[in-house]
Formats: structure tokens, sequence, C-alpha cells
């Protein structure tokens, strides 16, 4: 089975690589320093996805940036996201 490459999922890759390029990764999987580096490079990425990618851009804002609450910030972000548009 050959895998095509969307082009969306070229864009995504690209914006991954470059928000990861800056960062580092030469700490053990699971330990708290690369978690730590993960959550570095989820806000990196929403703004590297932000002009593109709007909505995911808000999703990956939102776990970054909600207060703490019990449900899944990013669900609530798109939902919030989808009630602006149908009101436009």
């Amino acid at each position: 089975m050959t895998r095509t490459t969307t082009p969306h999922d070229a864009a995504l890759a690209a914006s991954i690589a470059a928000a990861a390029d800056a960062l580092r990764f030469d700490h053990e999987p699971g330990g708290l320093q690369r978690v730590a580096v993960l959550a570095l490079f989820v806000s990196v990425l929403g703004d590297r996805l932000a002009l593109a990618f709007p909505a995911s851009a808000g999703a990956l804002r939102a776990l970054v940036d909600s207060p703490a609450t019990p449900g899944n910030p990013a669900a609530l972000s798109l939902h919030q996201q989808q009630q602006q548009q149908q009101q436009q």
C-alpha cells in the first residue's frame, strides 16, 4: 500500500519540525524535563499554526492557557469557534 502525503499533512509536518527546531529533546522520554519541553513545544506549535490552521491553533492555545478544568479545554475551544462561525 502506497501512502501519499496530502498538502495539509505536509504543511502540518513542516510546522511541527519548525516548532521543534529550537528546542532540546535530549531528556529521557517521559521524564519531567521532556514533559516541560513538550509543553513549550505545544505553545510554539500553536503560534506556528495560527495563520494556516486557526482552529487548530486555538485548540492548542486552549490546552496551554485555559484555567484548571475537569473537562477538555481543546474541545470547548472548538465548540466556541463553531458557535462564532454560525453567528456570522
